[in-house]
């Protein structure tokens, strides 16, 4: 995956919004449970059991948080990356 230029295409807005800022508004826009689910594996390393468990969730339902959440964010990210 990689950054593209921030030039506006018919298919890319044009933003001068920092890509930070970006990152913070798609990880808003997700349900609780997939940010619950999607933090704290990717940003401090907190196991799968040790996530489903504070969420009274199975790993497997754990997984299928995550899995959402990556997918939701690929979504509102999609129009300032490619992916490679």
């Amino acid at each position: 995956m990689k950054l593209i230029s921030n030039a506006s295409t018919p298919e890319r807005p044009a933003s001068s919004q920092p890509l930070g800022e970006r990152i913070a508004a798609a990880l808003n826009g997700l349900s609780w449970h997939e940010r619950a689910a999607f933090t704290p594996p990717h940003y401090e390393g907190v196991p799968l059991l040790d996530i489903g468990e504070t969420l009274g969730l199975s790993e497997n339902a754990t997984k299928q948080c995550i899995c959402r959440a990556v997918k939701n964010l690929r979504r509102a990210l999609l129009p300032w990356i490619t992916l490679t």
